[in-house]
């Protein structure tokens, strides 16, 4: 089959080649604050410069943990992402934690809120349907809104059940929607610093 995950061995299958493998690790460091924190990055430093002078910062420190994550992935050579190299250096209970709450937590929470952010730029663009009134305001235990920007919220699960089902389907199939979405963000990224470079009059009222 086609999209059989397991070899005869009974390992993974590597279906993947090296340039998508680069585009994955670079999708899986970009998140949503990069749009969602620069209007406040640029109210508080009042200068592009500045924010981009932050940027390259944060670079910095995500460069060495990509070093170290890269120099364990080279030395453990197994199936399983951080799953494998907890297992190897801490032992399997402290990797059977972090993959319930990679499950359950990590991954589950990177997802919700990158979904979220592409929904309310959504909004910006096109205004989503919303409840209003008492609906809105309604709360479970006084602290969530669940019916609160109704619209955005159902965006943001429709995504997720989107593209879940697109990398249900395979390894190839995923990897092709995350190479086009990358370079997609990695472009509008480039224009943002470009921006940034070019314009130093801009009002920040």
């Amino acid at each position: 089959m086609a999209n059989q995950p397991l070899n005869k061995e009974g390992h993974l299958i590597r279906a993947i080649g090296l340039p998508t493998a680069v585009i994955l690790f670079v999708s899986s460091i970009i998140g949503s604050g990069v749009y969602k924190k620069i209007a406040p990055m640029a109210l508080g430093l009042e200068s592009p410069k500045l924010v981009l002078l932050a940027w390259a910062l944060a670079g910095v420190v995500t460069l060495l943990g990509v070093l170290s994550t890269t120099e364990v992935g080279a030395m453990i050579t197994e199936s399983g992402g951080p799953y494998a190299y907890f297992k190897r250096i801490y032992g399997g209970n402290f990797a059977f934690y972090y993959g319930w709450s990679s499950l359950a937590v990590i991954q589950s929470s990177s997802i919700a809120s990158i979904s979220y952010v592409f929904s309310q730029s959504v909004n910006e663009l096109v205004e989503l349907p919303r409840l209003g009134g008492a609906w809105e305001e309604w709360t479970v235990l006084g602290i969530f809104t669940p019916l609160a920007n109704l619209g955005v919220k159902l965006v943001a699960v429709a995504l997720i059940a989107i593209l879940a089902a697109i990398n249900f389907r395979g390894v190839r199939q995923g990897s092709w929607l995350s190479n086009v979405i990358t370079v997609l963000v990695i472009g509008s990224i480039v224009a943002i610093i470009l921006l940034g470079l070019s314009i130093s009059d801009g009002s920040m009222a």
